[in-house]
């Protein structure tokens, strides 16, 4: 919706250009001053039908300005292409504990779900995060935890299948939904840089994510730019896992974030401190002046709840 008021905002601006430069140009009817109309219920934009008489050529020229100015607030956060490198997709609970109930219900619960995926050979790779530290006030606390479940697209479809579509499955949504109250998101997850060995040998996850919004003038380097960040990767670099989460359904249209991934605090505080550099410092006002402005890291503690078969 944000994005839509900001497309009528830019628009309106246009005619008032148009009145300001063009006092000849006759519109016979003075409502087409304007042109949008936010239907707050769903976001969605209303053009009033407008006549113009004359300089009718200048009115479509200006219009297709007016279209492309629109065209670059809302192009997408990233160009990371699906088909140009390794990527999957990320379904996403963002939850918090009814009364009464505590991690150990999520934990039970979900050793029973993933064990009847995996015996349909559907279980989806999944971890679990609980915040360590973040930028919520104690009066606006964040959620008391994340699932992450991976997978590729048509096995966590065909999961989600299985689970609308059989008593089980049903049952185990409402055993969630007494446990815990979630949102969920979908989303993309490009994969910039994963250690296998290190994945595959530790359950224990540490998770850092910052929230970027792209500027409009990095719209398109975004990709070149995170390459280069990874060709310029630290041989004494301690993460084991890199990716760019985008937003797939349910998430902020024109935001990414950053997850990366650490097998030990210890290791994570070894990257924060080797962030501690003017070189570093430079390299991070540069990212944020010219390509997305981040809003700085949360930090999770997490666990491997299931490796897919």
């Amino acid at each position: 919706m944000f994005a839509t008021i900001h497309q009528c905002v830019l628009m309106l601006s246009l005619v008032l250009v148009i009145r300001a430069s063009f006092k000849s140009l006759y519109i016979k009817n003075p409502a087409a001053q304007r042109l949008c109309y936010i239907k707050s219920e769903t976001g969605s934009k209303y053009k009033k039908r407008h006549q113009v008489g004359e300089k009718m050529n200048t009115v479509k020229k200006l219009a297709i300005f007016g279209i492309a100015l629109i065209g670059a607030v809302s192009v997408s956060a990233d160009d990371h292409n699906a088909d140009q490198q390794a990527a999957s997709m990320v379904h996403i609970n963002l939850c918090y504990l009814n009364e009464g109930k505590s991690m150990q219900d999520v934990a039970d619960l979900n050793e029973d779900f993933f064990g009847w995926l995996k015996s349909n050979d559907l279980d989806p790779y999944s971890i679990l995060l609980t915040p360590m530290a973040t930028s919520n006030s104690p009066l606006e606390p964040t959620y008391d935890f994340i699932e992450m479940m991976t997978g590729s697209y048509e096995r966590v479809g065909e999961m989600w299948d299985l689970v609308q579509s059989s008593d089980k499955g049903q049952s185990l949504l409402s055993g969630w939904s007494d446990i815990a109250t979630c949102v969920t998101r979908f989303a993309h997850m490009v994969h910039k840089y994963q250690d296998s060995e290190a994945l595959a040998n530790s359950d224990n996850r540490v998770v850092e994510f910052n929230r970027c919004e792209a500027r409009r003038e990095g719209v398109g380097k975004l990709r070149e730019r995170h390459d280069a960040i990874l060709e310029g990767r630290d041989k004494n670099s301690t993460n084991m896992y890199w990716g760019i989460l985008l937003p797939g359904a349910g998430g902020e249209y024109g935001v990414f974030r950053h997850l990366i991934s650490y097998n030990s605090m210890s290791n994570y505080t070894k990257a924060l401190e080797a962030r501690n550099t003017s070189e570093r410092w430079q390299a991070s006002r540069d990212y944020n002046d010219n390509y997305a402005q981040c809003d700085g890291p949360s930090v999770w503690s997490g666990v491997v709840q299931n490796r897919a078969n």
